[in-house]
């Protein structure tokens, strides 16, 4: 969201603007399409499901309606920059030359772009911890994928307690799945204060939500129809059957592809790009906004 801003004040200040997109699916950035506005709509759909409504069918309007909603906001997102005289939209996958120089890469198509002033833009990604047969499950989605998905999951399995694990696995409990959370750590949300995560959990359980803490995921199976996750809590070996397991174990910011070493841009020991008070890189002209500077 912030690049689309960027270039839209800019582009209306009379610059020229070139902004690169890698999806056509990501015009407007995260918040609308695969963020805040989404999650939240979702939210709603779910909170306002009677206990009389069947809950695949209504499942499958709620995300139907949501992925209108994002498509024309997307749109709107778009006509926004490309109707700017000042302002070219090109979409596809943007890496450096060098400090000024930018090849953006669609299929076999190569377009090199040389600017003055580049800002970076990319966001984070999630992380996806590396356990045995995590990866390459059928039955593993990030908080994005849920968000096509539409077929609601019998059970639910959520890896990782903070904030997105624990409002998607409220959303889908209120939809109709049986949800369950392993958390790595002796309590959920653990930046909150005690009496505040003490509510948080009390909620959850109170929803039939199963939340289990100290839970080190070591490997999961794929089955026929579901995923068997095997945990140990305390050096128990435990197993937890799952037809849909969302990975919430955080992000990290989105910096592969881009070429930072052949621009001279510095990186964190987290792998954000270094940035000063003024948003700028190890290269003055270069700046780096929102997620992939670690803020």
């Amino acid at each position: 969201k912030g690049g689309k801003d960027l270039a839209g004040t800019m582009g209306r200040e009379g610059k020229r603007v070139v902004m690169v997109e890698q999806s056509d699916q990501m015009y407007g950035g995260t918040c609308i399409n695969i963020g805040c506005v989404p999650t939240k709509a979702l939210v709603h759909h779910a909170d306002v499901r009677r206990p009389g409504d069947e809950q695949q069918s209504w499942y499958q309007d709620a995300i139907g309606a949501v992925t209108d909603m994002t498509t024309m906001m997307r749109g709107k997102n778009f006509q926004m920059l490309d109707t700017l005289d000042t302002v070219t939209v090109v979409t596809g996958k943007a890496s450096f030359l060098d400090s000024t120089t930018v090849e953006v890469a669609a299929g076999d198509d190569r377009l090199t772009i040389s600017a003055g002033t580049i800002v970076i833009d990319t966001g984070s990604v999630p992380v996806i911890p590396d356990i045995r047969g995590l990866r390459k499950s059928e039955y593993m989605a990030t908080s994005t994928d849920l968000l096509h998905t539409k077929e609601l999951p019998r059970h639910l399995a959520v890896i990782g307690g903070g904030y997105l694990g624990l409002e998607f696995a409220a959303m889908y409990r209120q939809f109709g799945s049986e949800v369950t959370v392993l958390e790595a750590f002796p309590t959920f949300v653990g930046r909150e204060d005690d009496d505040v995560a003490e509510v948080v959990v009390g909620i959850l359980r109170d929803q039939g939500i199963t939340l289990i803490t100290d839970a080190k995921v070591t490997e999961v199976r794929d089955g026929s129809a579901d995923a068997t996750i095997h945990y140990e809590v305390d050096g128990r070996p435990q197993t937890l059957k799952a037809d849909k397991i969302l990975v919430a174990t955080g992000r990290a910011p989105a910096i592969e592809g881009l070429g930072l070493d052949k621009a001279g841009i510095r990186t964190t020991e987290r792998g954000a790009i270094e940035v000063d008070e003024h948003l700028r890189t190890s290269r003055p002209h270069i700046y780096a906004i929102g997620d992939v500077n670690g803020g």
